[in-house]
């Protein structure tokens, strides 16, 4: 009968839900027909499979941050067995504690970055909005990287219009621009260029950083602001940094209402653009 070949269907689909509530995130539900029950079907299978989707990137992220872990820890925990055999001479000592205060600075970033993503994703946070000179906070930002550009060997360019005054927050946007600038100088190999632009636009501002690195392949564009991709992916020039700072950057535009956008191709370079409006002072 009708009501029997519904209740059968119904219960095929009542069936695959108890199995993904109980954890089996690959179970899908029968899709065939053209009714009502079949278009049900169909919007639960897209659930189940975005589920299956965030467990594995959840996988994925934990596994990154045990690897990230274990790299600094294994070495801290080589040179504190050397030091506590006490055969080493005093140029070779301060060369180990060198070394060890490097990889804790690592282990402190890491673990600061976390805790900041953790805070961000949750919305456990708050904006603070001012009226700020968009363009000579972030020229003054910017401009502390000059040091270490040419450290590195790299050029460092720096180009600002008149904002004029924005309303906005001035620590989101230091933090911006403090992490796209180290992740461009991570991938700019030697004698290559880093740009910073800030201009104007109606009631916001623009940003972008672009850099002369190895680029990033088209199918990875849409993942470089997942946690770790971009760092595990691709080779860095320099090692420094968590790995972090883009999902950082992601997560501090969409909670300031503005977008992102990144453009690469390999051997080409890379440019992150950053478009932000104005905030009102009752955001958060």
């Amino acid at each position: 009968s009708l009501s029997g070949w519904l209740g059968s269907r119904l219960s095929g689909l009542a069936g695959a839900a108890h199995r993904v509530a109980g954890g089996d995130l690959t179970s899908r539900a029968d899709e065939e027909g053209d009714d009502d029950v079949a278009e049900l079907a169909q919007t639960f299978n897209v659930m189940a499979a975005r589920l299956e989707e965030m467990q594995a990137r959840e996988q994925e992220f934990l596994m990154s941050v045990g690897h990230d872990l274990r790299t600094p820890l294994t070495t801290i925990g080589g040179y504190a067995e050397a030091l506590d055999e006490g055969k080493l001479g005093e140029d070779e000592t301060k060369r180990i504690a060198g070394v060890l205060s490097r990889e804790t600075g690592r282990l402190r970033r890491l673990v600061e970055d976390l805790r900041l993503l953790a805070r961000l994703e949750a919305r456990e946070f708050t904006l603070r909005p001012e009226p700020v000179d968009v363009g000579a906070h972030l020229v003054e930002i910017a401009e502390t990287f000059r040091d270490r550009a040419e450290g590195a060997g790299v050029r460092l360019d720096i180009r600002a219009e008149e904002t004029g005054i924005v309303v906005s927050d001035a620590d989101r946007l230091a933090q911006i621009v403090i992490n796209l600038t180290e992740n461009a100088l991570r991938y700019t190999p030697e004698a290559g260029r880093v740009t910073v632009e800030i201009v104007g636009r109606d009631n916001g501002i623009e940003l972008s950083v672009a850099d002369t690195g190895s680029g990033i392949d088209h199918d990875d564009l849409p993942r470089v602001f997942e946690k770790f991709y971009v760092a595990h992916k691709y080779r860095r020039v320099r090692p420094e940094g968590s790995g972090l700072g883009l999902a950082i950057v992601k997560q501090l535009v969409d909670a300031m209402g503005g977008t992102i956008s990144v453009a690469s191709a390999p051997e080409a370079g890379t440019r992150f653009t950053v478009s932000l409006p104005a905030l009102s002072g009752s955001d958060r």
